[in-house]
């Protein structure tokens, strides 16, 4: 299930870049913006004397009612909106700015038919030449409407405004989002993969899920395969990717691959829906390899320590470690996460930080390749080398259970 909070914030973003800010605003203080912005409610109609004074002040709205929307600053943002649509109530530009904010304010039913009006509405005081104002309102209203869950009623918008000559691949994943929750697989395929073509880097955890299933449906099982390894790149400890990843190595008939990717899934997210459905998976594999007698010897060692582990054998832990470490010679992240965490554990972090140094120039956003690593570099009083590692892991997953573990009580 889609984020509602993930894909706001996209068309947050989106509806703030369309429109640059002028340098000054980030460049002088709060007081004389305050001022400003005291300034622009306090006009009325009749304070306006021209068209070209109407313009200009609208630009000063429009720009400071999306820096403000940018900062999370949706009052201000909306106090302003509304008052550019009492200056030109009738004009594209001011509906759209208004019907956007109540929208990104989860407003969205009155966000909708606001939008609606605005594409009805006129350019002939505030002109919109080459319509980057009506895509917007094409675009935020199919999102909407998407969160709304009339995806039928979003795709007309949508396909309008991909129809438009613009660079903005946004409204193509939104597109691909309707087209799966309409179960129209071919609909979504050829709109994300035009939305990953023109800009992967705007792409969410969920954009790679529903364009693999997408895939997979189509039975393109290689290709999903190299998505979601980007996905995973991109977003190393979003939940469900190592899951779905998981999934699509057993239908390569890459078992251990895919005991390894559910096991991850599990470090990634202990509690919920994924966690649970990689246990299970976990499970019917470990069920295979005993009543089968598979003799892949890598993965039957991993499955030996796990237990031996939650046993506390330790002898008999450290020997499938040997033969692990042997046998993968220290390649695949999963095996290099176990090892390295028994190497700390037993006080051979040195040797840690050896083997995490090398792993993540293979694996440079390993999430938890790093955490192992920044409780390597605290184990051996590199305070500095594990406060950089742990700040930048911060800032990617803030309540990770790895991170809570090396931070400690507050």
């Amino acid at each position: 299930m889609r984020s509602g909070s993930i894909r706001y914030s996209l068309i947050l973003a989106i509806g703030v870049s369309l429109f640059p800010t002028a340098d000054a605003w980030s460049g002088a203080g709060e007081s004389q913006y305050s001022d400003r912005i005291q300034a622009l409610l306090a006009l009325t109609p009749s304070s306006i004397t021209s068209s070209q004074a109407l313009q200009n002040h609208f630009n000063d709205i429009e720009m400071i009612v999306r820096e403000t929307a940018r900062i999370g600053d949706l009052d201000t943002a909306l106090s302003l909106a509304e008052k550019g649509t009492s200056l030109a109530p009738d004009q594209l530009r001011s509906t759209f700015l208004l019907g956007w904010i109540r929208g990104s304010m989860g407003r969205l039913e009155p966000a909708v038919d606001i939008l609606r009006k605005a594409l009805t509405s006129k350019t002939d005081r505030l002109p919109d030449p080459e319509g980057a104002c009506k895509n917007e309102a094409l675009t935020h209203l199919g999102g909407f409407l998407i969160q709304l869950g009339k995806n039928h009623e979003a795709v007309p918008y949508l396909e309008e405004a991909c129809a438009a000559k613009q660079s903005n691949p946004l409204p193509l994943y939104l597109l691909g989002e309707a087209c799966h929750n309409l179960n129209e697989t071919d609909k979504a395929e050829s709109a994300f993969k035009s939305a990953f073509a023109k800009d992967p880097d705007l792409a969410t955890p969920v954009d790679y899920l529903f364009f693999a299933w997408a895939l997979d449906k189509k039975g393109k099982a290689r290709e999903v395969h190299d998505l979601l390894n980007q996905g995973i790149e991109a977003f190393p400890v979003a939940p469900a990717l190592h899951l779905n990843r998981g999934i699509n190595q057993e239908i390569l008939s890459h078992t251990r691959e895919a005991f390894f990717d559910y096991q991850l899934e599990i470090l990634i997210e202990a509690q919920g829906p994924y966690a649970d459905a990689a246990r299970k998976r976990i499970e019917r594999i470990e069920r295979v390899q005993v009543t089968a007698g598979e003799t892949d010897s890598l993965l039957k060692a991993v499955m030996e320590y796990l237990a031996h582990r939650k046993e506390n054998r330790k002898s008999e832990a450290e020997a499938n470690l040997a033969v692990m470490t042997q046998l993968d010679g220290l390649k695949s992240p999963y095996v290099i996460y176990i090892c390295s965490e028994a190497m700390i554990e037993r006080g051979q972090a040195p040797r840690a930080i050896e083997v995490l140094s090398a792993a993540l120039k293979e694996h440079p956003a390993d999430f938890l390749l790093k955490a192992n690593l920044a409780e390597a570099y605290a184990k051996t009083d590199q305070k500095d080398q594990a406060d950089i590692l742990i700040r930048e892991l911060l800032i990617q997953a803030p309540d990770h259970w790895k991170l809570q573990q090396l931070l400690g009580p507050e």
